[in-house]
């Protein structure tokens, strides 16, 4: 624009300048000849004024339109910089470029989140110190950028590659390093393309460990624990030394999930894991069993006074403050300890004295340790008197009872409680029943609890239909009292006993597994309480590998989706597959499904879209006292997100949408690690037809039936094809000993896996923009929500 400003200066100069001329000229005193020669100076003047005029304007034409070209051109630029740093801001790879020294000179939002420094920070620093990078035995690697720049070449990350963000947190990636050169291939600074793998690298150490470990805390699990016992008990009867067993149970952990909720519980069992493995030595081991025992095998003791230090060092760091929430929480331990060769017992007879001396301790007060004794037979005479403990507090009434809600999901409508007993132990405080249930399930004092919980739960249940309310009452019943020959004639006399009590709102809970060990038997209680109007649930329904012919046998009302299978149900595609697949057999049968366990508003909408309605667990509400359930039934709202399913059929056959989104990412990723590590030694990869996957069966099927007028389900078959081709294409160059060809095609799966999951997350939102299908016109499930197709 200044050159433009000069020559338009100076064609206007040259304009006055002409013109003064040619008056000047014009009006000069002269003779005849004199004129007549000025004459033809003016018109030689003022052809040249003209030739200069539309010379310079045509250099000012070429200027200005010069300008305009630079003018673009830099507008051009800025707009395609602008674009690229919009395009590395919303991709999901991080992306840094730094110049050709290393220094760095941008860095997108993703880059700022996994290295933990802001770009004004970074800009200051070099790429060495941003972007420090060790492998799985924690050595540091050398400097990919500087071996990019110095040898001119792109580097890829090798296996197991961690980078340490600021902070020391270290986490798996997968990145890419290129030179960036200019128009004379000269290196001008690199670009570094990487992304977070810890989802991926999670799953790899899950199915390597998942056979001998404890998935929550990382420990040794019994199958682990096992050999290491037996190992390490050859090896100290070869040097005649000691072996120490300690049985370890948190006291009063099951308050803490109660309270808190599990994810905190899980937490505290993460922290008591990783301080026992802090403080125990080299070759000894630790192991969870499962919920809050632990074991701890430490052989090669010479001294007596070296186990007692061992125990105490247990409980110190057991009773150290723990971060629960807002607060900190304090535990104690009951420890249960064996030796050998004292106990010269085999491997499980061992873990089962540890267990029983920890039993002592624990009713010695807790918070203590107890060694099994093999001289005598204390361990037996103890559980007797807990036995007689227990029915010291059903005379005393120290037992009370709690309701937790049963609600459905999709109405909003409260089903009904759960009623759940507790022990008030005036010495120890409340005590839950997986605590004392266990010690008298195989004694008649279990029917004896039995029938008070049930004759208790009645009086409450009158108590609420005199106050108008109807709820249908869940009662828990022991496989011994419900198989007791006297069961259903106790049933009848409590029925005539509650008139005013409609048999239909009581339900009794059968354990899966209880119901499984006599099945003929258990299958005449339960049209006996058919008859009588009352409701049969199968409880932890999953965990006893009930088969298809036990289910027809076993003529429920309701199938309670054990817990374990909810927990995990947002990330866990097999946890997935047992819900969707009980879903089924509840229709099937023509039986009602509830999840019990259900933790958040999140897990809620994964089973609506199951076909899973009702539900009940902590993200609803925690087991409540009888005076507190009323007022929390008048204010119980449903969360919102399950309320936008209310109105929504979905057809069973549509579940393979539904969770397409996690099977398509699970299958991609899966590929993708056996691709990045593949060895010729490996089986082959099971990748299934494109219209043989869980997604293309329901393409070409239901889906094209019923949504093939849908734009987003008509743009989903090319892509999700090419997705395949392209993985095939892979394996097959594996299979061709070409691997890292393979590899190099990896960003170009993701890029397609990710069309793939935009495309049907479209699919599902156009579908539910559509008017119901059809409304409930069938209830098959009585009062509560049937198993609708979804």
């Amino acid at each position: 624009m200044n050159n433009y400003k000069w020559h338009l200066l100076s064609i206007t100069f040259a304009f006055i300048f002409s013109v003064t001329c040619f008056f000047l000229l014009g009006n000069t005193p002269s003779t005849l000849a004199i004129e007549h020669l000025a004459q033809n100076k003016i018109i030689i003047m003022s052809i040249l004024i003209v030739i200069i005029f539309f010379y310079l304007s045509y250099v000012l034409i070429k200027v200005t339109k010069a300008s305009e070209k630079i003018e673009a051109s830099n507008s051009k630029i800025k707009s395609e910089i602008a674009k690229i740093q919009m395009t590395f801001s919303s991709i999901g790879d991080a992306v840094i470029t730094t110049d050709q020294f290393g220094h760095i000179d941008y860095m997108n939002h993703s880059a700022q989140e996994l290295t933990n420094y802001t770009f004004e920070e970074e800009r200051s620093l070099t790429i060495s110190t941003v972007f420090k990078l060790f492998n799985d035995d924690n050595f540091l690697l050398d400097d990919p950028v500087a071996v990019a720049i110095t040898e001119e070449c792109v580097i890829k990350s090798q296996h197991d590659t961690f980078l340490q963000r600021r902070g020391g947190e270290r986490f798996p990636i997968i990145y890419t390093i290129a030179p960036i050169h200019d128009s004379d291939s000269n290196i001008i600074g690199t670009i570094i393309v990487f992304h977070d793998t810890s989802d991926t690298h999670k799953l790899t150490q899950a199915l390597s460990w998942q056979a001998h470990h404890d998935a929550l805390t990382k420990l040794p699990n019994r199958i682990l624990l096992k050999d290491k016992l037996e190992a390490s008990l050859e090896e100290v009867k070869a040097n005649d030394s000691l072996l120490t067993l300690f049985f370890i149970d948190l006291d009063n952990f099951k308050p803490i999930n109660d309270e808190y909720g599990h994810e905190q519980g899980d937490k505290v069992l993460k922290i008591i894991a990783q301080r026992l493995l802090e403080i125990i030595r080299h070759k000894d081991m630790a192991a969870r069993l499962g919920g809050d025992e632990f074991i701890i095998i430490m052989p090669s003791f010479e001294q007596f006074e070296d186990i007692i230090k061992s125990l105490e060092r247990v409980m110190k760091a057991i009773s150290q403050p723990i971060p629960v929430g807002s607060t900190n929480v304090s535990l104690s331990a009951s420890i249960g300890v064996t030796i050998f060769p004292d106990d010269h017992s085999d491997a499980d007879t061992l873990l089962r004295h540890a267990d029983q001396a920890m039993y002592i301790a624990k009713q010695k007060g807790r918070n203590q340790y107890h060694f099994f004794d093999v001289q005598s037979d204390q361990v037996s005479t103890h559980l007797e008197n807990q036995r007689q403990r227990l029915e010291r507090a059903l005379i005393d009434e120290e037992f009370f009872l709690v309701y937790q809600p049963k609600v459905n999901m999709r109405t909003g409508e409260i089903y009904g409680f759960e009623a759940l007993i507790r022990w008030d132990n005036p010495d120890t405080g409340i005590v839950y029943p997986d605590q004392f249930i266990p010690l008298c399930e195989d004694s008649e004092l279990i029917i004896c609890i039995g029938d008070w919980v049930f004759s208790q739960a009645l009086k409450q249940l009158h108590t609420w239909i005199e106050a108008g309310f109807d709820f249908k009452l869940s009662i828990n019943i022991a496989a011994k009292q419900f198989q007791a020959p006297d069961f259903i004639d106790k049933l009848d006399t409590i029925l005539t006993q509650n008139p005013d009590i409609p048999a239909n709102c009581i339900e009794l809970e059968v354990l899966e597994s209880a119901a499984l060990q006599d099945v003929e038997k258990v299958s005449e209680i339960i049209r006996a309480c058919h008859e009588r109007n009352i409701t049969i649930a199968l409880d932890d329904f999953g965990s006893g590998y009930a088969s298809l012919a036990y289910l027809k046998q076993l003529p429920a009302n309701q199938l309670k989706i054990d817990k374990s299978f909810i927990i995990d149900l947002l990330t866990d595609e097999g946890d997935r597959a047992i819900v969707e697949g009980i879903t089924s057999l509840a229709e099937i049968f023509k039986c009602q499904v509830i999840a019990e366990g259900v933790e958040s508003n999140a897990h809620g909408v994964m089973l609506l879209r199951l076909g899973c309605d009702m539900a009940q667990g902590f993200g609803i509400s925690k087991p409540l006292l009888a005076e507190l359930v009323l007022d929390w039934a008048k204010k119980w709202q449903p969360d919102p997100n399950w309320l936008r399913w209310a109105d929504t059929q979905w057809d069973i056959s549509d579940f393979p949408l539904f969770i397409a989104h996690s099977d398509h990412f699970a299958g991609m990723n899966k590929l993708t690690a056996y691709i990045k590590h593949y060895t010729p030694e490996q089986p082959p990869f099971d990748l299934h037809a494109y219209n043989h996957c869980r997604l293309g069966e329901w393409f070409y099927s239901i889906g094209q039936r019923k949504y093939h007028h849908l734009k987003s389900y008509q743009a989903l078959e090319q892509p999700h094809q090419a997705t395949h081709s392209l993985a095939k294409k892979m394996l097959q160059l594996c299979l061709e000993g070409k691997p890292e060809d393979a590899r190099q095609l990896i960003p170009e799966l993701d890029n397609m896996r990710n069309q793939v999951l935009t495309i049907l997350n479209q699919l599902q939102q156009e579908i539910l923009a559509q008017k119901p299908i059809s409304s409930r016109s069938s209830n098959l499930l009585g009062n509560s929500s049937a198993q609708n197709n979804h």
